[in-house]
Parts: structure tokens; C-alpha cells; sequence
């Protein structure tokens, strides 16, 4: 499971929580963002191999949010961190996450274009 956990005198940050099935927790996992405030996700997938993606939105530095993907092996060690800010360099936030048999990442969102207003922005991360 994932979503957003606020720590003591904290923003929220991405907290991902793996559980077997017998419902014991098996790892956690938090990101906090480059700006240390506000941080959330909002959607989770697992790869073939079990490896785990999370995205959402996060703060960068003097920045609005951004699309910020984590990628975890199945033990909860993170292995990278890809962020997204768009052309408008405003306010971004991604919203659904799927992987492909092959191992691509795919995330979409929403992010704020240049003269328009919100626009999709979909972002494909190959294998690695």
C-alpha cells in the first residue's frame, strides 16, 4: 500500500507499506522530497520480478510539485528516484502508474502547460 504519512513537526512524505499474506508488515518505506514539505503518493504497481514503483507528487526545491517515481527491490531497498517537472515548471502531479511485462514503467498525470491550464503528461522509464 502506499499514500502519504506525516511525521512529527513534518510534511508528509510517500509511505509505502509492504504486508504478507497474512497481513504482517514486512517493510515501510518513506521518500521525502528534495524540498522536505509536501510529499504524496497516489499510485502503486509491482513489476514481474516484484520489484515495487510509487509515484505521486512531490516538492522540489523552490518549486512546485512535481512528479516524483520510486522504485524499490521486493526488500523495500530503494534503487532510484525519476522526477517529472513539466514545461510550465509549476505545479505537476502524477496519478496512475503500470508496468509491462518487459520491465517499462508507465506514469501519467497531470501537469501545467505553457498558456493552458492543466494538461496530460504521460512519461514511459525503460527498464533498468
Amino acid at each position: 500500500v502506499t499514500g502519504a504519512s506525516t511525521g512529527i513537526g513534518m510534511s508528509s512524505d510517500y509511505a509505502t507499506i509492504k504486508y504478507d499474506r497474512n497481513s504482517t508488515q514486512l517493510w515501510v518505506a518513506r521518500y521525502d522530497g528534495p524540498g522536505h514539505s509536501y510529499d504524496s503518493a497516489s499510485a502503486i504497481a509491482v513489476d514481474p520480478t516484484g520489484d515495487v514503483y510509487v509515484t505521486g507528487a512531490s516538492t522540489g526545491i523552490g518549486m512546485s510539485s512535481d512528479y516524483a517515481t520510486i522504485k524499490y527491490d521486493r526488500n523495500g531497498t530503494q534503487l532510484w528516484v525519476a522526477t517529472y517537472n513539466g514545461l510550465a515548471n509549476s505545479s505537476d502531479s502524477a496519478s496512475a502508474i503500470a508496468t509491462d511485462p518487459t520491465g517499462d514503467v508507465y506514469i501519467t498525470g497531470w501537469s501545467t502547460g505553457i498558456g493552458t491550464d492543466f494538461d496530460y503528461a504521460t512519461i514511459k522509464y525503460g527498464k533498468q
